[in-house]
């Protein structure tokens, strides 16, 4: 899919829309991208609440950040970019909070397990989501941003600030990994 919008149209709204007071126009070109950044960090984090929340904030973040945007550079892939090192931080955080729950249940503290954690009933769809959270993160995020979500690998390598090749090898790891661990189970 390719993003028609790029930075110096974006920034021409955007200084249209600074000088007049409004931002309404941004606003709208990032809100074609909610969906997708809902889709991407809940398959990076696999938490339905944390993806929103991540979205919320890449909007924000985004709104506050377009003057970073490079002239020549696709919207869609800046927007994801933020996503993307928004999920990374909200598993950081997870992680430390995991580590936090852990301490507590080896001194004894009981801890309830959230309702999100409970299997879905598509078996199938659960089985795929189960292997791409065992791949490692950066495998998952290149099997992810182009599998799932359909971006370029050149889209995705931009993204994660990564070179083409080192994102091509991720996602040739990625899909081996899986078709290994789907010929398991069967």
């Amino acid at each position: 899919m390719h993003d028609p919008v790029n930075s110096a149209g974006l920034l021409l709204i955007g200084e249209t829309s600074m000088s007049s007071g409004s931002d309404g126009p941004v606003l709208q070109l990032l809100g074609q991208y909610a969906e997708g950044a809902v889709r991407v960090a809940f398959h990076l984090t696999r938490d339905r609440d944390g993806a929103l929340d991540i979205s919320q904030e890449a909007y924000v973040k985004a709104m506050q950040s377009l003057g970073t945007l490079r002239k020549g550079e696709s919207l869609r892939v800046w927007f994801n970019r933020i996503v993307v090192n928004l999920s990374r931080d909200w598993l950081r955080r997870k992680k430390i909070e995991q580590r936090g729950v852990e301490t507590l249940r080896t001194r004894g503290v009981a801890t309830v397990r959230e309702p999100e954690a409970e299997l879905q009933d598509r078996e199938e769809a659960e089985q795929l989501r189960e292997a791409l959270m065992q791949l490692p993160l950066a495998t998952r995020e290149a099997v992810v941003l182009v599998c799932v979500e359909g971006f370029t690998p050149q889209e995705a390598a931009g993204m994660l600030g990564i070179p083409d090749g080192t994102l091509r090898s991720r996602l040739h790891d990625g899909r081996e990994q899986l078709r290994k661990m789907w010929s398991d189970d069967e």
